[in-house]
C-alpha cells in the first residue's frame, strides 16, 4: 500500500524534474556550444527551456491537458527568466547577494503570476508566498555556487508547484489509482 499522498509524490517528482532541469541549465544552458545559439537579448534561454518543460509537464499531468496553457507555461518561464537575468546581471558585480535575491524575487514572481493564470490549484496566497520567499533566499545561492542556485532554486520551486496543483486529483487520476487498488 502507497503511504505516501499525492501532493507529496508530485512534490518529488517535480523536484527531481527541477533538479535535473537546474543541472541541464547550469552545465549546457551556458556553455558556449549550445547556449550562446540560443540568445534572447542576451540572455541565455535554455535554462527557461529545461525549467519550462518541468513545469509545462506537470501542469499537464496533475492540472490541465490544455495545450495553450502548456504554451502559455512556456512562455511565462521564459519570461520570468529573462527578466530575472536582467535584473540580477544590473546589480551584480555591485552586490552579489542582493542581486541574487532579487533576480530570484523577479524569477519567482512572474513564475508564480503564470502558474496562478495556469493551474487553479495554485490560486491561494499561501502557494504564491512560498514560491516568491523561496525563490528569493535561493536567489541568493548566487554569491556562492551557480549550480546550486539553478539546482536549488529550480527544484525547489517545481516542488512547491507539484505539491500546489496535485492538492486535489483530477477525475483521470481518480479513475487510474481506482483501476490499480482493485
Amino acid at each position: 500500500m502507497n503511504t505516501i499522498s499525492l501532493p507529496v509524490r508530485a512534490a518529488l517528482i517535480m523536484a527531481i524534474g527541477g533538479l535535473i532541469s537546474g543541472l541541464l541549465s547550469y552545465f549546457i544552458g551556458f556553455d558556449d556550444r549550445y547556449g550562446e545559439r540560443f540568445l534572447i537579448d542576451g540572455v541565455p534561454m535554455l535554462p527557461a527551456l529545461f525549467f519550462g518543460i518541468v513545469l509545462a509537464l506537470g501542469i499537464y499531468y496533475w492540472e490541465t491537458g490544455n495545450i495553450a496553457v502548456i504554451l502559455g507555461v512556456f512562455l511565462g518561464v521564459a519570461i520570468g527568466w529573462w527578466a530575472a537575468v536582467k535584473t540580477g546581471g544590473d546589480l551584480f558585480l555591485e552586490n552579489e547577494v542582493l542581486a541574487g535575491i532579487l533576480a530570484g524575487l523577479v524569477g519567482s514572481a512572474v513564475t508564480a503570476a503564470t502558474l496562478w493564470l495556469a493551474a487553479k490549484d495554485f490560486r491561494y496566497w499561501h502557494n504564491v508566498a512560498a514560491v516568491l520567499a523561496f525563490g528569493a533566499i535561493a536567489g541568493a545561492l548566487i554569491a556562492f555556487q551557480w549550480v546550486a542556485l539553478f539546482a536549488i532554486w529550480q527544484g525547489g520551486v517545481a516542488a512547491l508547484a507539484g505539491y500546489a496543483v496535485a492538492l486535489r486529483p483530477r477525475p483521470r487520476q481518480t479513475a487510474a489509482l481506482a483501476t490499480v487498488n482493485k
